[in-house]
């Protein structure tokens, strides 16, 4: 038995030198450590969340494996640059343990933009009429990738489309029914979409606010689409609930008619053309004061 698990475990060190072989052959790298870095394959965002300030999304990568073996991964710090200013940088300091299957293996990591540092890039970019930039992402991978290294940096580049946060400001509000039982409003909302491309909503949800004070919320019934590069006006019926708008009213009244307000809209985005920004949730709010 000792001599055919010798004799296994020689036969498994010759076909891993085998591999090595082949790979420096294919490959353009002259060495063989050189020849065990994996390249990555695809690295695809998935936004998850967005609001005013920033965006989270799902960073998926699949990374193609030189040897077909288990690797641990202790932690991934990563940066993300837009013509060559960093816009994003994360550490994920959880293992992972990738097996690789046909040479490929995947794992997913959480990053955040933030959209100040990025609308300043797209500012300096928008006199150029670019509708796309090009991100670079630098991973430092620390773990067991290449025997002997304590970690491997690896670069992607990758297109995507430049995008901007939505916003969303009342108009004007329309007191459609004053009364004691019941008090019912419109609100005509504006949405502004800076975006080259067109954006549908769903699953909108509304929450409104008067100094300070909850009024209502509202589910909205159907989709919202945005066009490229412009402003939507949406009417949102709110019915208000007996006394729940006394207070305001009196303020506003004294306030020379202006109402301060707050609207929190939540929504989905419903687009297939662009894969990454699809069923992600966006929270945009709007703080302002109107006169009614």
């Amino acid at each position: 038995m000792k001599k055919w698990g010798k004799v296994l475990w020689i036969g498994v060190v010759v076909l891993l030198t085998l591999l090595i072989i082949i790979k420096l052959l294919n490959n353009k790298k002259g060495t063989i450590t050189e020849a065990l870095i994996p390249d990555i394959k695809s690295l695809n965002l998935k936004l998850k969340e967005a609001d005013l300030e920033k965006s989270d999304y799902n960073t998926i990568i699949v990374l193609g494996i030189p040897i077909p073996t288990t690797i641990s991964l202790d932690s991934v710090y990563t940066q993300v640059f837009i013509a060559g200013k960093e816009i994003a940088q994360s550490t994920f300091a959880k293992e992972i343990k990738l097996n690789p299957e046909n040479g490929n293996t995947s794992f997913e990591l959480p990053l955040t933009f933030y959209h100040k540092k990025v609308l300043q890039i797209f500012d300096n970019l928008e006199d150029k009429n670019i509708d796309s930039v090009k991100y670079i992402f630098l991973l430092r991978v620390f773990g067991s990738l290449i025997p002997g290294k304590k970690f491997t940096d690896l670069k992607f580049e990758k297109k995507l489309p430049a995008f901007r946060i939505f916003e969303a400001k009342i108009e004007k509000v329309h007191i459609d029914k004053l009364g004691l039982k019941e008090t019912a409003l419109k609100l005509d909302l504006k949405l502004k979409n800076e975006n080259k491309f067109r954006i549908a909503f769903k699953d909108v949800h509304f929450d409104l606010k008067a100094f300070g004070e909850e009024i209502n919320t509202v589910n909205y019934n159907g989709t919202i689409e945005l066009e490229p590069n412009s402003n939507t006006l949406v009417s949102i019926p709110i019915a208000i609930k007996p006394g729940t708008m006394a207070e305001s009213i009196v303020k506003t009244l004294k306030n020379k008619g202006k109402l301060d307000y707050e609207l929190r809209m939540t929504m989905k985005a419903d687009s297939k053309k662009h894969e990454w920004l699809n069923e992600s949730q966006f929270t945009l709010v709007g703080k302002d004061q109107i006169k009614i």
